[in-house]
């Protein structure tokens, strides 16, 4: 993994997760080889209108497409992209994980990933995480990095200098699935950067 790509990680996944269900989303096609509009859902629960904006999102990043081969009604309406067949193994393992942890409610939060990346990646002070954000409130990152403490995906502890500065570095039980996040962000920040 090349820094430069895995320092833009954490911004390619942000511009992902704008849409909320967009891992969710990528992951269930990539699991069943395509899907149909119907069965994502009620698979995920997805409210159609939410669905049709991923959907459409998923479609500008070449993530998820409109099968060209549809019209027979055993087809799949969805099938992964050219991109989405890059990150189809990644976003699988990072949304089973997410699932099996039962952290779904904060994890599909716009800057929990990314601000879980930017951890990840060694930024520990809170400026450093700002900045490795780039587009982020100090207000979201903040929100995040409470969701993170309090699910015990990263740890924060409190630096002995002078002024006493917090600290934040993954937890135990995330160092495991960091790497499923860089091998999604990184294929996203450079097809986002071409």
């Amino acid at each position: 993994m090349s820094l430069a790509v895995s320092y833009s990680a954490p911004r390619a996944l942000a511009r992902l997760l704008h849409c909320r269900w967009a891992l969710p989303v990528t992951a269930q096609v990539a699991n069943e080889r395509g899907c149909k509009f119907i069965t994502l859902y009620k698979r995920l629960g997805i409210a159609p209108e939410s669905l049709k904006r991923t959907l459409s999102q998923l479609e500008t990043l070449d993530l998820v497409v409109p099968n060209p081969n549809y019209g027979h009604p055993l087809r799949p309406e969805y099938v992964l992209g050219e991109l989405g067949h890059e990150v189809a193994e990644p976003a699988q393992a990072l949304w089973h994980w997410i699932h099996r942890c039962a952290v779904e409610r904060s994890m599909l939060k716009k800057w929990s990933l990314p601000t879980l990346a930017a951890v990840g990646l060694g930024a520990q002070r809170f400026n450093e995480i700002l900045k490795m954000l780039a587009e982020a409130t100090p207000r979201a990152t903040t929100l995040a990095l409470k969701d993170l403490v309090a699910l015990d995906l990263a740890t924060r502890h409190i630096d002995d200098g002078y002024p006493p500065t917090p600290l934040y570095t993954p937890a135990r039980r995330t160092r495991t699935v960091l790497h499923h996040v860089y091998d999604l962000g990184d294929p996203l920040a450079r097809a986002i950067a071409a």
